[in-house]
């Protein structure tokens, strides 16, 4: 399997074959670490995950053993984006990828409405298997007036009051 890579300028002289499958190019943004926010119902948990690596710095899915990984709060607005993302998509689950830039600027890149989270439970030994349990043992968000509906809803009037 192929991670991120770094191109220069040359990498693009010869494009040959790149119609064969699928591609997604992005300019590089600096970084201090990558973060991800992981999303379950009302619980918002966040991970930093730091590379000890030149391949880890560049797509930290290359180099999992040499990564370390802290518990962390992003930053109001971050979080307040988040949550609009999640009530706008009406999600009840997302793992949300960031750069963290040396500024402390947080940069997004994506959002995986079934983004694994497993690593950063063991390493962390955030209870986030116990919190998607829960989420789902108390209903679904099928409009029934199930957990779910009502977990959404608390998420909107949150939403809100961050505005």
């Amino acid at each position: 399997m192929r991670y991120a890579l770094l191109l220069w300028k040359g990498d693009l002289t010869d494009l040959r074959g790149v119609e064969q499958t699928t591609h997604l190019f992005q300019r590089w943004v600096s970084k201090a670490y990558d973060a991800r926010i992981v999303v379950i119902g009302e619980h918002m948990t966040t991970a930093a995950i730091r590379a000890g690596t030149a391949p880890g710095r560049v797509d930290w899915r290359a180099d999992y053993g040499n990564l370390s990984y802290d518990l962390i709060d992003p930053p109001t607005e971050v979080a307040h984006g988040v949550r609009q993302l999640m009530v706008t998509m009406d999600l009840a689950y997302g793992a949300l990828d960031f750069v963290v830039q040396p500024s402390g600027e947080w940069v997004f890149l994506e959002i995986n409405a079934g983004g694994q989270y497993g690593w950063i439970e063991d390493e962390t030994r955030a209870p986030l298997t116990d919190q998607l349990a829960d989420l789902l043992a108390k209903g679904t968000n099928d409009g029934t007036g199930g957990r779910l509906d009502s977990i959404c809803a608390a998420a909107r009037r949150q939403s809100a009051r961050e505005r």
